[in-house]
């Protein structure tokens, strides 16, 4: 899946001269021209990076940087700011900027593709790290495949193959999000849900449904106890794209 890229700036040659360079990199591009626009497209499609320039009509680079910093969902997108002069550049320094990545301007290609990839993993460490995830599935062959990716994506996890286990490790330990089969032997989906939902401890707790084998009418039952759907079979980055769009990781 192309990494999506935000760009701010309120020159339009400027942000189409860079949307034309991203997009023949194979970047996913999307563009705001000023930094409320941006805030809204943050929250509606949380990019991987955000390139912002520091000085625009409204509200300035250093803004949206510290008001996406106050917003849950999307204060773990790194940001950089394109700074055109010494005083931003050095409130950038200072750690007052609410981010810690940017590129003098005028600037190179390279130096802006070096300070995306910087960016870009950043995003990928501190959105998952300590993340605890609960993987809920009767086959064996998906807990592994699951359970695997989202390791090495830094993610804790922990798993039960039915509804019953999963309410165990609940109690051992509250997970952030759960990724819930809906259809298991002895207790499934639906069960679990119904269980979870009358624990007080459990509220609030995001749940991403998945199932091959489903009626409209299940499925839209499902849907009205939880945050997201995706139908078996399904790609691992369908997966983290629903998460990310869930809890904003």
């Amino acid at each position: 899946m192309p990494r999506k890229i935000l760009l701010v700036d309120d020159d339009p040659d400027i942000i189409n001269m860079l949307a034309m360079r991203l997009g023949k990199l194979d970047f996913q591009v999307i563009k705001a021209h000023s930094g409320e626009e941006a805030l809204e497209l943050m929250e509606r499609e949380l990019p991987d990076v955000v390139i912002s320039d520091v000085h625009m009509g409204g509200m300035s680079g250093f803004d949206l940087c510290a008001q996406a910093k106050n917003n849950e969902k999307i204060k773990s997108i790194p940001v950089i700011l394109l700074c055109g002069d010494d005083q931003s550049h050095a409130q950038v320094l200072s750690g007052s900027a609410a981010t810690s990545f940017f590129v003098e301007k005028p600037f190179k290609a390279d130096k802006l593709l070096e300070t995306i990839e910087s960016a870009f993993t950043s995003s990928r460490s501190n959105s998952s790290r300590e993340k605890h995830i609960l993987l809920v599935d009767d086959e064996p062959e998906i807990l592994e495949m699951l359970g695997s990716f989202f390791l090495e994506s830094g993610f804790k996890v922990t798993t039960g193959r039915n509804g019953f286990e999963a309410l165990e490790q609940m109690y051992r330990s509250k997970p952030d999000i759960i990724l819930l089969d809906l259809f298991m032997p002895q207790m499934d989906g639906f069960g679990f849900l119904n269980a979870m939902k009358v624990k007080p401890q459990f509220s609030g707790i995001p749940v991403l449904a998945m199932s091959g084998h489903y009626a409209e009418g299940e499925i839209g039952l499902a849907r009205k106890k939880v945050e997201g759907f995706v139908a078996k079979p399904f790609t691992l980055d369908a997966i983290f794209e629903q998460i990310k769009q869930i809890k904003g990781f």
